[in-house]
């Protein structure tokens, strides 16, 4: 109980101390402009803030989080939305920046939004560290006996368990095997490809590493549970949560059938995404 207690405290003392100082910075800001901004970026950014501090506490006597993944995917969907918000008065912000040439104000401002961004990317992998989903079908709640992969990989072998099939591969007259290989093909493929869509924002240099956990339920929809590895930054998960929503939503399979009855399927699929400039 005391480690909990100290870590709950990291996260409070760090926001009540940074607190104390808003009003001193806005008092130091000579361009109204730039004050009536950075005002209004200091309420969002409570309202940021205040989301992912709550979602990383735990409960009392609880030791992990413990969630369904729709709750999940509702966190990754509320994330987004406070970052957007967040980010536009940011925006705002920086352009106030360029009528005014007080770089005493800027490096005040920098330092304080650094900060803020560290403290949110610390919630978050503190959240994942304790996070633990139990799968909920979002489209058919009621569907939750999901089979894992590495379970119907082996009951393959033994022709017991078709493996969920995507119409690119269905018509190639290929083996149980290379059925299994295509498609896995294809997720991998495609899925990287959407996630390239959400890049464009980033400079050169960065990498993205993670394993998303995902279930291809008995109707063949792809529906997010997790992140088994995270990158260790928030932007860099957000990227790939955005590229996969969008596979997601636009791609159905032929589901997995186990003795001739429909079965919903587990899958881990490592992602890892280099962007460097020669």
């Amino acid at each position: 109980m005391k480690s909990f207690y100290l870590q709950f405290l990291l996260f409070i003392v760090p926001f009540f101390a940074w607190s104390q100082t808003d009003d001193l910075i806005l008092k130091e800001i000579k361009n109204e402009d730039i004050k009536v901004c950075f005002q209004k970026y200091l309420d969002q950014e409570k309202i940021t803030l205040g989301f992912f501090t709550e979602s990383a506490k735990l409960k009392e006597n609880d030791s992990v989080i413990e969630i369904s993944n729709i709750e999940n995917i509702a966190y990754y969907d509320r994330a987004i939305q406070e970052l957007n918000l967040l980010n536009k008065t940011k925006r705002e912000l920086y352009n106030k920046f360029y009528y005014d040439k007080n770089q005493n104000d800027q490096a005040k401002i920098y330092k304080k939004i650094f900060k803020t961004d560290s403290l949110i990317n610390a919630n978050y992998v503190s959240r994942f560290k304790l996070l633990k989903t139990n799968f909920q079908n979002v489209k058919k709640p009621e569907d939750v006996d999901v089979i894992p992969t590495d379970v119907c990989q082996r009951l393959v072998s033994g022709n017991e368990m078709l493996m969920p099939l995507h119409d690119t591969c269905k018509n190639l007259n290929l083996s149980t095997k290379d059925e299994v290989n295509c498609s896995a093909n294809f997720i991998r493929n495609k899925v990287v490809q959407h996630i390239q869509k959400y890049l464009s924002d980033f400079e050169y240099g960065f990498n993205i590493s993670v394993i998303i956990r995902f279930v291809i339920d008995s109707e063949g929809n792809v529906i997010f549970d997790n992140f088994l590895r995270c990158s260790g930054e928030l932007k860099y998960d957000l990227v790939a949560y955005k590229g996969f929503k969008s596979f997601a939503n636009s791609t159905v399979f032929c589901p997995a059938k186990h003795n001739d009855k429909n079965v919903s399927v587990f899958y881990n699929l490592p992602i890892k995404i280099v962007m460097e400039e020669y």
